[in-house]
């Protein structure tokens, strides 16, 4: 991901490697923050597979909009 960050932002590529790095990291954070959450919640662990079906929900839209987008500007 950090990489093809890198080769879109060729204007910006220290400002662009540095967000991508960020939304890695809180990626990385927030997705065991939110099935911890889940796991205290529901005392459960299917509380943390909803959480990560509901994760997966959310990213696959945003990723195929973004490969639309990135089709039409070439």
């Amino acid at each position: 991901m950090i990489a093809r960050v890198l080769q879109e932002a060729t204007g910006a590529p220290t400002l662009g490697g540095a967000y991508a790095t960020l939304a890695l990291n809180v990626g990385a954070a927030g997705g065991p923050v939110a099935g911890g959450a889940m796991l205290t919640a529901s005392g459960d662990t299917v509380g943390s597979v909803v959480i990560s079906a509901a994760l997966a929900a959310i990213a696959l839209p945003v990723v195929g909009l973004l490969l639309r987008l990135t089709r039409k500007a070439r």
